[in-house]
């Protein structure tokens, strides 16, 4: 996939932020009859990082009406691995990808790197690591996108909690917004409101400077941020919870939601995996 791949957001000066995977969505290109959404893990959102592997999916689908249906992986490149839409004609799509369960070990030095950028800096978090000096954590991943391709009624896809471990939920259609309307987006875990995490959640919203906002959640879930774009930005959040095991130290779950108002023409480079 080239570098300019992300034209229709413009270019960003972005910030670091080494744990971000996002989905993006992708118009047909050429001969295709089929529309795409494309998974990566990056730095800098929303220049592409990596792919993820295939093999590392437990769930990827797309809502789309009345209908879930599930996507359908292409050939994965370096940078991203990209699913096959087969509800392109519906005006909104709701995609998920579900990454499985993977182990790391942070070294002291990365700690608080960490909890600054990816968990709001909390401090009771860095308190607890202190009392331990070790950080092992299993985490999961999921990335959303919500597509709106057509027409202007409100989706109720849009803003209903989807069943996933950790996922943002807007409070209202995100793609029916002006710039600098006020957007509400919700954590919900398995549906519901968070309940028993180490430490208030924390929701980031990136935009086109590149810059990080974070907010606290209140006791629903709940914050409101007031993007200056319709399109192009990352909403991120982490629940983190504590473990009581020989081997482990924490569980986590990344959530993130992008938006696009209206779908970009972007060239797509299928590579072999």
């Amino acid at each position: 996939m080239c570098r300019w791949l992300f034209l229709a957001f413009a270019l960003f000066t972005s910030v670091a932020h080494a744990h971000d995977t996002w989905l993006v969505a992708q118009a047909p290109q050429g001969s295709q009859d089929y529309w795409s959404v494309a998974l990566t893990t990056g730095h800098a959102f929303p220049a592409f990082g990596s792919g993820s592997r295939p093999e590392r999916v437990a769930r990827a689908e797309l809502s789309s009406g009345a209908r879930t249906v599930p996507l359908l992986p292409l050939p994965a490149s370096d940078e991203a691995l990209p699913f096959r839409v087969v509800a392109a004609d519906s005006p909104v799509l709701v995609a998920n990808v579900l990454l499985q369960a993977l182990d790391t070990t942070l070294a002291p030095d990365s700690v608080a790197t960490y909890v600054r950028e990816e968990l709001g800096g909390e401090a009771s978090i860095l308190d607890r690591y202190r009392a331990s000096a070790q950080w092992r954590e299993r985490y999961t991943k999921n990335a959303k996108v919500i597509i709106r391709r057509t027409g202007r009624s409100p989706d109720p896809d849009t803003t209903r909690a989807h069943g996933l471990p950790y996922e943002l939920v807007p409070r209202t259609d995100p793609t029916l917004r002006a710039p600098g309307d006020a957007l509400g987006v919700c954590a919900r875990t398995d549906g519901a409101p968070v309940a028993g995490a180490h430490a208030p959640i924390h929701i980031g919203l990136v935009e086109a400077d590149g810059g990080l906002v974070w907010r606290k959640a209140g006791d629903d879930g709940c914050v409101t941020f007031s993007p200056s774009t319709t399109d192009g930005f990352l909403l991120r959040s982490v629940l983190l919870r504590p473990v009581e095991r020989s081997d482990l130290d924490w569980e986590s779950h990344f959530a993130s939601l992008t938006v696009h108002h209206a779908v970009p023409n972007i060239p797509t480079t299928e590579n072999s995996p």
